[in-house]
């Protein structure tokens, strides 16, 4: 389900990321609760074997509570190539790895990574963390028209 800004600030919603629900009162004041969850996307994980990539941490990283930090993850991928990670389900529900699209320099990727709960996290090296999965653009829109989602 993908849900827009403008009715999230319409229905005041509140996205509890340690429950991992989200909460907001129907148009009859009644509370609504709907679960969710945080998966990569199902399709592109099942590309044939040779297109992926595990992705592991460039180094041991240290999160802070409660935030947000670009996090380097290594790529077995040429320098260039642009392509999606999709992380691997943890059962650290606190941290909130981002898909993302990015281009590989020197064999990093860059991640966005949530710590969403009041306590210190260390992630480790060598963990497998996620897939990277070759993205060619194919299929994609022109910038053109996509002026509107900037």
């Amino acid at each position: 389900m993908l849900i827009g800004e403008d009715w999230m600030a319409e229905h005041q919603v509140k996205l509890d990321f340690g429950k991992r629900e989200l909460k907001y009162l129907d148009d009859h004041g009644q509370k609504v609760i709907l679960p969710f969850v945080c998966h990569g996307v199902t399709p592109l994980m099942q590309a044939p074997g040779r297109w992926q990539a595990t992705v592991r941490l460039a180094k041991t990283v240290k999160l802070g509570t409660t935030t947000r930090s670009i996090v380097r993850m290594k790529v077995d991928a040429a320098d260039g190539t642009t392509g999606i990670f999709l992380p691997k389900p943890t059962p650290k529900r606190h941290l909130l790895l981002a898909p993302t699209v990015d281009t590989v320099r020197d064999g990093v990727i860059r991640v966005a990574v949530l710590n969403v709960e009041g306590r210190r996290e260390k992630l480790p090296a060598r963990d497998v963390l996620g897939t990277w999965v070759p993205y060619s653009g194919h299929g994609s829109r022109p910038m053109r028209l996509c002026s509107c989602w900037r």
